[in-house]
């Protein structure tokens, strides 16, 4: 999402939560804080609005390259912790 949505989306604060490893396996949890800048669209943040995205990436590797990548992510309200 983030190379796609690069163009509508400004001033971006990006965090890394954790990082978890085992064998080939790796687990990231990230969130990021931007404002939006492109068109209105139903339940999409309003241009110019403020909001978080949190994500859980899964990564294998092999070769010491990625070999399957795999992501979730969901908006929260700003102002809004994210602690487990």
């Amino acid at each position: 999402m983030v190379k796609r949505g690069a163009p509508v989306l400004a001033d971006v604060r990006i965090k890394v939560e954790a990082i978890i490893a085992k064998d080939d396996r790796v687990a990231v949890r990230w969130s990021f804080r931007r404002s939006y800048v492109g068109e209105a669209w139903d339940s999409f943040p309003k241009p110019g609005e403020e909001f978080n995205l949190a994500a859980i990436s899964m990564y294998r590797f092999a070769d010491r390259k990625i070999e399957d990548d795999r992501s979730i992510e969901t908006f929260w309200q700003p102002d809004t912790p994210w602690d487990w």
